[in-house]
């Protein structure tokens, strides 16, 4: 129980106790119609709190969800910018071995993508197969 209701609880208790001091020479039953027709009073102070216990629940739950959807939101831009980027063709990195070969690597992840020489290259990817990366095509004379 809230410590609201608690409190609202304590209150009726003493408002009912203070009924019977106060109005303590009427008969039981007329006693009792004005402490039924206080108590009802009470009784909707009880659902109005229940009511705002519900809606602070709710709320929490809400915020809960909107920070988790906004951390979410967030990721899939991230991810979404970093596949654009990898979208974006990029010249591979050609390091040279001697004697006119050329090992080529990915720009992104480095990874070993193939090999050129003077005879023939071995790069006809579009994308690197370890990170996605888009890559520029190596012409001959470079």
């Amino acid at each position: 129980m809230s410590k609201e209701l608690e409190a609202l609880n304590i209150l009726r208790d003493n408002h009912i106790q203070f009924t019977r001091e106060k109005y303590g020479k009427l008969d039981e039953q007329k006693l009792q119609n004005i402490i039924n027709r206080k108590s009802a009073r009470w009784d909707i102070l009880e659902e109005a709190l229940n009511e705002l216990e519900d809606a602070k629940h709710n709320y929490k739950a809400l915020e809960e969800f909107y920070n988790n959807a906004v951390a979410y939101s967030t990721k899939i831009q991230k991810e979404l910018n970093e596949l654009k980027k990898r979208n974006e063709p990029m010249k591979p990195l050609l390091k040279d071995m001697g004697f006119e070969h050329y090992d080529i690597y990915c720009p992104s992840c480095k990874e070993y993508i193939g090999f050129r020489n003077s005879v023939r290259h071995s790069l006809t990817l579009k994308y690197c197969p370890d990170c996605g990366q888009a890559l520029e095509r190596i012409d001959e004379g470079e």
